[in-house]
C-alpha cells in the first residue's frame, strides 16, 4: 500500500460529504461512537467461539459501521465511468468484503487494549478520531495508531477512512493501487481481483 501526500490526504477531506449509520450518539460524540465500536470488538475478542466465528462477527461489525458506497466512489475516482452499472455493483460487493475482511484481521488480532487519545474537528460535520491499539499491557507490546475520519448527520456516524500509523490512509492507498491496476488493465479484470481475493487472504 502507497503512503498518501499531503496533498492528496486534502483531497479526500474535500470529498468527504455527510453520509448515514446505523449507530446514535449524542451530538459530538464521534470518540464515543468510536469507543462503542471498540467495546463491541473486545467482547467478540473475548467470546467464548471459534476464531473463525470471531472473524466472521468482526467482519459484520465492520461492514456495519463503514459507507462503502461512498468510499467505493472515492477508491474509484474518474475510473468509476468505466464500469457498467452491473460491473460497479460486482465490484462494491466484492470490495466491501476485502475491506471488511482486512479491518476485522487487523482488530482480531491488534485490539486486546485501546485508548482514545483525542478528537479533533476537521469542520462540515467531519472528524478525525485518534486511538491507539495494544495487544498486550506489558511496555514491550508496540501499540499500534489507527485513526478514523468520521462524518456525522443528525447525531448518527459513519467512518470514510482508517488512517493506520498517523499517515496511511486506506482508502487512498486502495485508490492508488486501482488506478494503476486500470492503466495496463479492463474493469473485468479488476473485478476478477476483488472477487477471488478475499478468500485468498482469508
Amino acid at each position: 500500500m502507497l503512503r498518501p501526500n499531503k496533498t492528496k490526504w486534502l483531497i479526500w477531506l474535500l470529498f468527504v460529504t455527510l453520509l448515514s449509520s446505523s449507530k446514535t450518539f449524542a451530538e459530538d460524540s464521534t470518540g464515543e461512537f468510536i469507543s462503542s465500536l471498540y467495546t463491541n470488538v473486545t467482547t467478540i475478542n473475548s467470546s467464548n467461539i471459534s476464531e473463525l466465528d470471531k472473524l466472521q462477527h468482526m467482519t459484520k461489525l465492520i461492514e456495519e459501521n463503514i459507507d462503502f458506497q461512498k468510499v467505493v466512489s472515492f477508491v474509484l475516482g474518474r475510473n468509476i465511468s468505466k464500469l457498467s452499472p452491473e460491473e460497479l455493483q460486482a465490484f462494491t460487493e466484492g470490495y466491501k468484503k476485502i475491506t471488511s475482511l482486512k479491518y476485522a484481521k487487523l482488530m482480531t488480532k491488534k485490539l486486546k487494549y485501546y485508548k482514545i487519545l483525542r478528537e479533533e474537528d476537521l469542520g462540515n460535520q467531519r472528524h478525525l478520531v485518534q486511538t491507539v491499539l495494544q495487544e498486550k499491557l506489558e511496555s514491550s507490546s508496540v501499540p499500534l495508531r489507527v485513526d478514523y475520519l468520521v462524518t456525522v448527520e443528525d447525531r448518527k456516524y459513519k467512518i470514510l477512512d482508517i488512517i493506520v500509523s498517523g499517515s496511511i490512509s486506506m482508502a487512498m492507498a486502495d485508490r492508488e493501487e486501482i488506478d494503476t491496476f486500470l492503466q495496463d488493465n479492463t474493469p473485468k479484470g479488476l473485478l476478477a481481483i476483488v472477487k477471488t481475493r478475499p478468500y485468498n487472504e482469508a
